[in-house]
């Protein structure tokens, strides 16, 4: 920190018993995917009969579920299940519920929904309508949805499809596909379902700012030249709002350049200013010399702020941090951080702060003012 004093002196759930059970369709076991019959797998062989390979599953299950339990043990056992149900959800199914331990079924159910869900979403979620009530079958259903995303097309459908059913869990279908979506890297077609569906205006922000956000924390540059196609100038807002939060957490720096881009405006402004404040917490010396070569405007006047409210440079060089505090440009942000600074300096040199505020009887004046 003493290093970004010195650089900062350059500029001052189980089956309801209630519920008829609708059998899910059992389909005779197939290869794991990228597998052929007879290929070699793990310096083994792929039996090529159907049986065999029914046998070779149940053996691994068997072999995992003799073992202690714990947390990687039952992530083992959850993928095996989700393997399984691709070809068999009632074997998968019939498994899961008949683990004794609560929070374990509700795993393994889940990874056998997951995995149904990716060759028959719409089987999987009338399963679960069927057979499940509340509390456990909206998990149960987030379970489904996230197995389709496997094909996001088939997934979009089945919330739509959901939501047309349901319309009071639209928000909470969306949520998850957008979420699920993500996860799988499908970051645009997640954006495109949020900016296009017709939902309430709410839940469409929300949706809008999670895509994006997600979006540029991985591809940021992608999902602002994304958020800046948008038409409609609301989503737009929006969309570029979402990006400037998920891009200024991963890679401040990228942001505060792209952010000058920009046309001058509020979008501009929000998008450096967010990149400011994330970027002077993570690297203080970096993001001074870089506000140093701009000149002062209301624009970059959160990184000062940023830079001046920090305390190694306050305990050490307090006329350094006063400085950054007075060379903001927006009046009441300037006087709130000449605030805090002198609040922060009074501490450990009270006699500092007061000569300071005997100085300038102007601030003095303006701070009893507010």
């Amino acid at each position: 920190m003493l290093a970004m004093v010195g650089f900062a002196l350059g500029r001052l759930t189980a089956p309801s018993s209630e519920r008829r059970e609708a059998e899910p369709a059992r389909i005779a076991p197939l290869p794991r995917s990228g597998e052929a019959p007879g290929q070699a797998l793990d310096g083994g062989f792929v039996p090529t009969s159907r049986a065999s390979l029914l046998t070779v599953w149940e053996d691994r299950w068997s072999g995992l579920a003799a073992s202690p339990g714990n947390a990687r043990r039952d992530a083992a056992l959850a993928a095996l299940l989700e393997e399984r149900a691709r070809t068999d959800a009632a074997g998968a199914l019939a498994l899961a519920a008949a683990e004794p331990n609560r929070l374990r079924r509700e795993k393994f159910q889940h990874a056998s929904l997951r995995g149904w869900a990716e060759r028959a979403p719409d089987a999987a979620a009338d399963w679960v309508n069927a057979n499940l009530a509340e509390p456990g079958r909206d998990a149960a259903i987030a379970a489904v949805i996230e197995g389709a995303t496997s094909a996001p097309d088939a997934a979009r459908q089945l919330v739509e499809r959901l939501t047309r059913a349901d319309p009071a869990q639209a928000y909470a279908y969306g949520h998850t596909l957008i979420q699920a979506l993500a996860a799988r890297g499908e970051f645009a077609t997640a954006a495109q379902f949020a900016t296009s569906s017709e939902t309430e205006a709410s839940a469409r922000t929300e949706w809008i700012n999670g895509a994006f956000s997600s979006w540029a924390q991985h591809q940021p540059k992608p999902a602002a030249q994304a958020a800046l196609t948008l038409a409609d100038p609301d989503a737009r807002r929006v969309a570029l709002g979402g990006v400037t939060a998920g891009w200024a957490r991963a890679e401040p720096a990228g942001l505060a350049e792209f952010s000058l881009q920009l046309p001058a405006g509020a979008e501009r402004s929000a998008a450096l200013g967010e990149s400011l404040r994330h970027w002077v917490m993570q690297d203080a010396v970096a993001a001074s010399a870089w506000i140093n070569r701009l000149e002062s405007s209301a624009e970059i006047d959160a990184g000062a702020a940023a830079i001046a409210t920090l305390q190694p440079l306050i305990a050490n060089r307090p006329d350094v941090a006063l400085g950054w505090a007075e060379s903001i440009v927006e009046p009441e942000l300037r006087l709130q951080t000449l605030g805090a600074v002198l609040q922060t300096w009074s501490l450990t040199d009270l006699a500092g702060a007061q000569r300071y505020l005997h100085d300038h009887p102007g601030a003095v004046e303006q701070m009893a003012a507010k």
